[in-house]
């Protein structure tokens, strides 16, 4: 029988180190003929880990530059790729992770008409600018995938929220674990001397990377002068910071950093330098996605220096913390795991759930089963994860955590909040009391207040009376209705917390997108009116003679008997004449209150939903409730 041609294809560092043991097993798989073809996208830092692996590529485009940009990498690779497998013919292309060379590879083998496997595939910020390129990079890598070899379940999930079929999705765990057993070493001595000489026993040595694009600039100097802080006030700390040779790095980070002793800037680490120096350190800090996984392995805490993270798996479990880019959280956060045994041992022994060692495997027997070379689908990982409080293995996917990333994606929460309600969704008790209901109150709230806001602003435009009148009347009308529902959804829901089923969890997300859309709509409909006044103000009409106004516009000797028909009757008030102009906008005026009205008969049902499972609101269950006592607050924080 033929043998599965597979071609993979990578370019980077990170994913030839991913990469590598996938590629090992390949070799070692009777049915598969492997070849490799790297892009070397980077050249010097992707030849260490080819060495350090034994790797040896049957091509190699060599397409790195100097001062190099997106559009030249993707084009020189998917010129480069596309005379590849035109002359190789492979079955399959596998690319990896989010690289422009992923991106490049998939393309090309799409123009050849060659199947797609993404090793990695899933990851999701939802922010296409965070990280850039990489986020667009993998959704448009996902668009040409045929199999999706996904490291989590999560990142399944995300895979069938964009409508991917499940047949073509595999979870396998990441294969970055797999390459940890070639790696660490327990006596390893490093290449670079000056670390050789770091008293790892004595000292608490922070491990850390920063160069993302998103972080250059000001975000990056936040990070270094927080480092400079912490080396400062603790005399037991050190930093070993491999620095990017990217200027953009190498500038500021030397400019804050250098000149101290206990601070020690490298250049970049090879891949075993870097494990073992992890290996060794007290915690980790780093931008990079490839850290976020393997440090857990490691039994060390991870601040990811980054706003999102495509890897909300690691928040959940407790091993990673997003510490973003400012001065003073990276600060709090760094001297919380200085400071408290207990906070660290907690994130120290949480558990990696991002992979078991054997995603290798579970890749080359997807390959072999969607060829049919193997009767039955092959196992996939399971994300096993111990909550404090409720000790459930192998815990399922929710609804609630897409609705989370849905309304993280829609800008409706900030990335603090989603991890909040991350964490709350997988904390045990208190779960939906401090994360469902604050958001669906608070989400509710802003819907209400919206609408009164709306209706302040119309008053301010005298040009548009008649459409404030309007606006005040229905947003008094359904104000009310967003704030009963508010209240009776929030104190509902925090009453029946232990008790309430996912059913219900999931109409109550559901009641949180639809209080966003009448917020999206008020948004729009402010900025119509901001947009009329300033109009208006341009044209100075504070400033026209209102009575020269009404003779040039009192009607010519032909047109007076049609003025006449229309002037009111004795005792009738006289209705101010409203141009086409105006009320082709006071018909868009009311088109939006209508769909206002019509999102609110939503919210009505949904509202309806929740009172047939709780029974009706009684204000007397409440009475105790105004304020919380004391001693339950603190037990609160």
């Amino acid at each position: 029988m033929d043998k599965i041609k597979v071609m993979s294809v990578f370019g980077t560092r990170p994913e030839a180190i991913k990469m590598a043991p996938l590629v090992k097993q390949l070799e070692k798989t009777p049915e598969i003929e492997s070849i490799v073809c790297v892009t070397a996208q980077h050249r010097e830092m992707l030849d260490q880990v080819l060495e350090i692996f034994d790797l040896h590529p049957q091509y190699d485009l060599n397409i790195m530059q100097s001062r190099q940009t997106l559009a030249g990498i993707t084009t020189r690779a998917l010129t480069g790729l596309e005379e590849v497998m035109g002359q190789e013919k492979p079955d399959i292309v596998l690319v990896h992770g989010d690289t422009s060379t992923t991106f490049a590879g998939a393309l090309a083998a799409y123009y050849n008409q060659v199947k797609v496997g993404h090793v990695e595939a899933g990851l999701r910020t939802y922010d296409k600018y965070q990280p850039f390129p990489e986020e667009m990079n993998r959704r448009l890598t996902g668009a040409l995938t045929d199999l999706h070899f996904a490291p989590t379940p999560l990142a399944k999930e995300h895979l069938l929220k964009e409508n991917i079929s499940p047949d073509g999705i595999f979870i396998t765990g990441n294969t970055v674990i797999d390459a940890l057993a070639h790696t660490i070493e327990e006596d390893y001595t490093f290449t670079v001397p000056e670390l050789n000489q770091i008293d790892f026993k004595n000292k608490r040595v922070i491990a850390m990377t920063a160069h993302r694009r998103e972080n250059l600039g000001e975000p990056l100097k936040n990070i270094c002068r927080a480092v400079k802080r912490l080396v400062e006030e603790y005399p037991d700390v050190e930093v070993v910071y491999a620095v990017h040779k990217n200027p953009a790095v190498v500038e500021p980070v030397h400019e804050i950093l250098g000149g101290n002793d206990r601070i020690h800037l490298t250049d970049p680490l090879d891949l075993k330098d870097m494990h073992n120096l992890m290996c060794r350190s007290f915690f980790v800090m780093t931008d990079s996605g490839g850290l976020q996984e393997e440090v857990p392995s490691m039994g060390k805490p991870v601040l990811v220096l980054r706003n999102v993270t495509e890897r909300p798996e690691g928040v959940e479990a407790g091993t990673l913390k997003l510490a973003g880019t400012d001065e003073n959280v990276i600060y709090s956060m760094a001297k919380e795991l200085l400071d408290n045994k207990e906070e660290y041992e907690k994130m120290a022994q949480a558990k990696n759930p991002f992979g078991d060692g054997q995603a290798s495997r579970r890749i080359v027997e997807s390959i072999l089963y969607a060829f049919g070379k193997k009767a039955d689908r092959p196992d996939e990982y399971v994300l096993r994860i111990k909550y404090e409080k409720t000790p459930k293995e192998g815990k399922p996917m929710k609804e609630e955590r897409m609705a989370i990333l849905n309304m993280l994606e829609k800008g409706i929460i900030s990335v603090d909040e989603a991890e909040r309600l991350l964490t709350a969704l997988h904390s045990g008790l208190g779960t939906e009391k401090d994360g469902i209901t604050k958001a669906v109150g608070g989400m509710l709230n802003k819907a209400g207040a919206a609408l009164s806001a709306v209706a302040d602003k119309v008053k301010e435009n005298p040009a548009v009376k008649n459409a404030a009148d309007k606006v005040a009347d229905k947003a008094d009308d359904l104000q009310p209705k967003v704030s009963s529902a508010a209240f009776r959804m929030k104190e509902k829901l925090a009453d029946k917390a232990d008790e309430l089923q996912p059913a219900v969890r999931s109409a109550a997300f559901r009641m949180v997108e639809k209080a966003s859309e009448i917020k999206e709509d008020m948004a729009t409909y402010r900025e119509k009116l901001r947009e009329k006044r300033n109009r208006d103000e341009a044209e100075d009409w504070d400033d026209i003679d209102l009575e020269e106004l009404d003779a040039a516009e009192a009607p010519t000797t032909e047109e007076a008997p049609e003025a006449a028909e229309a002037a009111p009757a004795e005792g009738e008030e006289a209705v101010e004449p409203i141009s086409p102009e105006m009320n082709k906008y006071l018909n868009k005026v009311e088109d939006v209150l209508d769909g206002m009205s019509d999102q609110m008969e939503q919210l009505n049902d949904m509202e309806a939903f929740l009172k047939a499972s709780f029974g009706e609101y009684n204000p007397a269950d409440f009475e105790d409730d105004e304020e919380e006592p004391a001693d339950e607050k603190k037990d609160a924080e």
